[in-house]
């Protein structure tokens, strides 16, 4: 039965399919079609199916060739993973108040991409040299009062931390139990059952700005893909952290974002509440404009972070060009925006919303390859969660292939 071929999760699914497929009626069958299926060995793996349905001596039959696409869809997952916690550092270095607030959010945020059971971030003073730990999560209360929270680095100093401060390179413990680098905490990697870490300098523009470590415990390992996620993203998190180092405490920040002159994510936050309430009060609709660039991590990667903030500018200055007197723009993290509509349907907004992503278009091609995706939402179906609602909009733009606008 080639059913058993087929993963547990997905035989209902396809059997389905097929009885449709051999009744002739393969209209609303999608192609090629994806599921998981299992080697002879057990293994999982996903393939692609696309299937004709064919006449085979007076008989209807299915025709089809199956490929195995697992590491396409491994690789789709880590872009996926990229571009989620890309937006997450982004969200983080607007949102935070301090570095320990921010530290916080980077090491939450990884732990939506790999599972480890403790997370640290530390900061470098390179004048003091000195590190002092940040933040960090997964640390049992009584573990807490008994980790060190300020490291002197000194040549010589045999420490994973240290080590990575000297060195500027990354290190993978594989047994923190027997690790020269781990001597320090042998009794604590014994007592909370500590296996792995993976320790990583965090470099922005060649300066060391802190260290980063991951720990499992003995029922996980730190996989070689978790490891190459971590050295992806660390140059990311080095240059949040630079910011917001360069920038001091958050909390004197005006009414305005300093490099694109758009309303800030705080200004936002009171702006969206006082349109909450005049729905409430007098039924006022509205729409929100989600706005991510697409691309804009190649810029910064290709021509600086410098030409980076001129294209946010001429951005920012673009989606002003388009915004009537009641309407108002914010920078909402990284190069996400958002932008208020009120007294504005979802269907006029989507005008609004075409003529920004087509204007970008134009604006940015061929020489930067820029575009925009834009979810639009309004208050009818209830404004509780319309942010959230706005950016689910906006990310089934870029599934759908970016420069596109969405509806919900």
């Amino acid at each position: 039965d080639y059913l058993q071929l087929i993963h547990p999760d997905y035989r209902e699914m396809m059997e389905k399919m097929t009885k449709q497929a051999l009744k002739g009626n393969t209209q609303d069958l999608p192609s090629p079609l994806r599921f998981k299926a299992l080697r002879k060995n057990g293994e999982e793996i996903w393939v692609e199916n696309t299937p004709s349905v064919v006449n085979y001596r007076g008989k209807i039959a299915i025709l089809g060739s199956i490929k195995d696409v697992t590491e396409v869809v491994q690789l789709e997952e880590k872009v996926k993973n990229l571009g989620s916690f890309y937006r997450e550092i982004g969200r983080a270095v607007n949102w935070s108040k301090n570095l320990s607030e921010f530290s916080r959010r980077i090491l939450e945020a990884l732990r939506g991409v790999i599972d480890y059971d403790m997370g640290s971030l530390w900061i470098y003073y390179p004048q003091q040299e000195l590190l002092i730990n940040s933040a960090r999560i997964g640390y049992p209360e009584d573990l807490e009062k008994k980790i060190v929270k300020e490291q002197r680095v000194k040549e010589g100093e045999i420490k994973v931390e240290v080590y990575c401060v000297l060195t500027k390179k990354a290190i993978h413990i594989k047994d923190m139990k027997k690790h020269e680098f781990t001597e320090y905490m042998r009794k604590l990697c014994q007592e909370y059952d500590l296996f792995q870490m993976y320790a990583l300098p965090l470099i922005a523009k060649e300066e060391l700005e802190g260290v980063l470590e991951i720990m499992v415990k003995s029922d996980k390992i730190l996989s070689k893909g978790d490891r190459k996620f971590l050295d992806g993203v660390t140059e990311e998190v080095a240059g949040g952290l630079r910011k917001i180092k360069v920038e001091g405490e958050l909390q004197e920040l005006v009414r305005k974002d300093s490099l694109t002159g758009l309303y800030n994510y705080r200004h936002f936050c009171q702006k969206i509440e006082e349109q909450k309430s005049r729905k409430k009060r007098y039924g006022e609709i509205y729409s929100l404009l989600y706005i991510d660039v697409d691309g804009f991590k190649s810029i910064n990667d290709t021509y600086g972070h410098q030409e980076g903030d001129k294209v946010l500018q001429k951005l920012a200055k673009i989606l002003q060009d388009y915004l009537r007197k009641a309407d108002s723009a914010y920078r909402y993290g990284g190069e996400e925006f958002v932008i208020l509509l009120p007294y504005t349907s979802k269907e006029q907004a989507q005008g609004v919303a075409e003529r920004i992503r087509e204007k970008v278009y134009h604006s940015f091609y061929p020489h930067y390859r820029i575009t925009v995706s834009i979810g639009v939402v309004d208050s009818r179906e209830g404004d509780k969660d319309i942010v959230g609602r706005a950016d689910e909009a906006m990310y089934r733009a870029k599934r759908k292939g970016k420069n596109r606008v969405e509806v919900s």
